[in-house]
């Protein structure tokens, strides 16, 4: 497995979670709604990236 530094499919991936999130957080309609939403994205977000050199994704359509 390769480690987070040079896994370019995960890197991808948390950049687009991160600007997804930052669109939408921009002006929301409720924004008290919008952050209980999105406390579990933040949670569990935290938790994998804590736990990564643990529970490592597998990068099945790349090893090909």
């Amino acid at each position: 497995m390769k480690s987070f530094r040079n896994n370019r499919v995960l890197q991808g991936l948390v950049v687009w979670l991160i600007a997804l999130w930052v669109i939408t957080a921009i002006n929301p309609h409720f924004p008290r709604d919008w952050l209980i939403e999105n406390l579990l994205v933040f949670v569990y977000g935290a938790i994998l990236v804590f736990t990564y050199p643990w529970f490592k994704f597998s990068n099945f359509f790349t090893m090909r």
